[in-house]
């Protein structure tokens, strides 16, 4: 299989050839081949690292506080910054 050149290489130079298993004309590479049941074995090993429901509603719970304080903190230079400009020009 001819592939397209990059930087002077071939496809093939970076990537396996595709074969074809059943002679079904489905072209896979060697490497993505696995069974079902390391498929399944490497699914069930991630969901460890999955959020629950009480990690996702903690974590709105605390990105809302955040939030708010961040949005006061806003607030108050806006006001201390106007109140500054005023005092000056009046003053």
């Amino acid at each position: 299989m001819a592939g397209r050149i990059l930087y002077g290489r071939t496809n093939s130079d970076y990537w396996p050839e595709p074969i074809d298993r059943q002679g079904s004309g489905m072209l896979v590479k060697e490497e993505s081949m696995a069974t079902e049941a390391e498929r399944l074995a490497r699914l069930e090993g991630a969901y460890d690292h999955l959020a629950t429901k009480a990690d996702l509603a903690n974590l709105e719970t605390r990105l809302t506080k955040w939030f708010a304080g961040l949005l006061l903190l806003v607030v108050i230079n806006v006001l201390g910054t106007v109140t500054g400009i005023l005092i000056a020009l009046l003053g």
